[in-house]
C-alpha cells in the first residue's frame, strides 16, 4: 500500500528579532511530537514578546552610579553597595568588567536580574598612604541593548600622612655663580610630627634647610603639623634642562615618603648670541661662490661667571681659510665679540651629508676651557652656489 506524505507545520522561533516559520505535517496523519513542539514554542513567543508584537526588553536604572565617602584616614579599607534594579519585563544580566579596584556583583541568580528585581554591585578598596584625591571606577557589561553598560565611580577625600604644597620646585633660569634657591611646604594631616632630616636626592650637592610652621599655616592646609621645605641648588651644575628628585624619608614615621620634582634649565657660562646663531647653536653662514665678495659676522659672547675675563689660547677652524678672532667690548660686564670672516679668496668646501665646519676655541679660563660651534657653511662653483 503506497502511502503519500507531505510534511507542513509552522513554528516560529524569535531571537533578537529574528523569525524563522517552518512548516510539518501530513494528510490525514496526527503527530503529538509535532504539535507538542508548536506548542512550546508558541508558549516560548509568549516569554520574548509583548501582547502588541515587540519584544520584551530589560532596563538598566541605578539611582547613583558615583558615591563619594567624603574624608578617610590613610590605609583606611571602603566598601560601598550599588544597587542595579531591572525595569523591564526581561531577565537582565550583568557581567564584571574591567575595574580598578575590587569589584563583587551579588543577589544576581545565574547572572540573571528578574523584572522588577535587583543586582548589588559592591566595591572595596584601600585608600593607601600618599594619595590625598582618591577615585576607583568599576564597569559592569548588561544585556540592555540601549545602556550596554554601567560605570560605577567612588571617591573622595585621604587625610595626608605627608604631602607637599607645591610638589614641584621650579627654578626657570639657573645662572652659574648664582644661589638658585625655591621653598615648598610639608605637611601632614595625620601627624602632630614629623622629622625631614634624613633626603636622599639625584642632585648632588643640594642644600635643604628647615624650618617649622605655625598653627596659622597649618589651618589652611588642614594640617597637624607643616614644614617650610628651602632647597638650594649646587653651583656647579652642567648647562641644560633640570630634571631631579629630592625624597623626604622620616625617620620616625617608617615606610612613608614624599617626593619634590625640582625642575629648570641650566644657563651656560658662556653664551653666543646673534642672528647667525641658530637654537640648535649652528653657526649659519650658508652657501657661497668661490669667487665673491667677503663676508663678516659678528656675533656676542657673555661670560657668566665671577670671573668676567676671557683670553683666547687658541683657535681652530675647518674650513681653515675661515678667520676667526675674540676682541672685547665690554669686559668688564663679560661681555666680548666674536668675529668671523669668510674671505674672498676661499677654496671650495662641500662636507659630507650630515657633516658641517667647525669652530674651536680654548680659553685659560678656570671655568670655562673651551666654546665649540659647528658651522654651516658650502663653498661651491659659481654656477652652483646660489642652488
Amino acid at each position: 500500500m503506497h502511502r503519500k506524505w507531505w510534511l507542513a507545520g509552522i513554528f516560529t522561533f524569535a531571537v533578537l528579532g529574528f523569525v524563522i516559520v517552518i512548516v510539518y505535517g501530513n494528510t490525514g496523519v496526527h503527530r503529538p511530537d509535532v504539535n507538542d513542539a508548536l506548542e512550546d514554542l508558541v508558549a516560548e513567543e509568549d516569554k520574548v514578546r509583548r501582547s502588541d508584537g515587540t519584544l520584551k526588553l530589560p532596563k538598566v536604572e541605578v539611582a547613583d552610579t558615583t558615591f563619594n565617602f567624603g574624608t578617610m584616614d590613610p590605609l583606611e579599607e571602603g566598601r560601598h553597595t550599588f544597587v542595579i534594579h531591572n525595569r523591564g519585563d526581561a531577565p537582565l544580566k550583568l557581567h564584571e568588567g574591567p575595574t580598578s579596584c575590587k569589584c563583587t556583583i551579588g543577589n544576581v541568580n545565574n547572572g540573571e536580574v528578574p523584572p522588577g528585581g535587583y543586582g548589588e554591585v559592591v566595591l572595596e578598596w584601600n585608600t593607601g598612604r600618599n594619595k590625598t584625591e582618591y577615585a576607583h571606577s568599576a564597569l559592569v557589561y548588561t544585556n540592555d541593548p540601549f545602556k550596554k553598560s554601567v560605570e560605577l565611580r567612588i571617591e573622595g577625600n585621604v587625610l595626608a600622612q605627608l604631602a607637599a604644597q607645591p610638589p614641584r620646585l621650579v627654578y626657570s633660569r639657573i645662572v652659574p655663580e648664582t644661589k638658585a634657591v625655591a621653598s615648598t611646604i610639608i605637611f601632614s594631616q595625620v601627624w602632630d610630627s614629623f622629622d625631614l632630616s634624613e633626603f636622599t636626592s639625584s642632585l648632588e650637592g643640594v642644600i635643604v634647610e628647615t624650618e617649622t610652621l605655625d598653627e596659622e599655616v597649618c589651618k589652611k592646609l588642614n594640617a597637624k603639623s607643616a614644614q617650610k621645605v628651602t632647597v638650594t641648588l649646587p653651583d656647579q651644575m652642567k648647562p641644560g634642562d633640570l630634571i631631579e628628585k629630592l625624597r623626604f624619608s622620616p625617620p620616625d614615621h617608617k615606610g612613608s615618603t614624599v617626593e619634590l620634582l625640582l625642575e629648570g634649565r641650566v644657563v651656560r657660562r658662556l653664551a653666543v648670541y646673534g642672528d647667525a646663531i641658530l637654537t640648535n647653536g649652528v653657526v649659519e653662514i650658508g652657501r657661497l661662490p668661490e669667487e665673491g665678495d667677503p663676508l663678516n659676522l659678528t656675533l656676542l659672547m657673555k661670560v657668566r661667571d665671577a670671573q668676567k675675563e676671557l683670553n683666547q689660547v687658541n683657535i681652530d677652524v675647518q674650513p681653515p681659510f675661515v678667520n676667526v678672532n675674540v676682541e672685547p667690548y665690554k669686559p668688564e660686564a663679560g661681555l666680548y665679540h666674536l668675529r668671523i670672516e669668510v674671505p674672498a679668496e676661499r677654496q671650495r668646501f662641500r662636507p659630507d651629508p650630515g657633516q658641517m665646519g667647525k669652530l674651536h676655541i680654548t680659553f685659560d679660563h678656570p671655568r670655562i676651557p673651551e666654546l665649540k660651534l659647528p658651522l654651516d657653511l658650502i663653498v661651491d662653483d659659481n654656477n652652483n652656489a646660489g642652488r
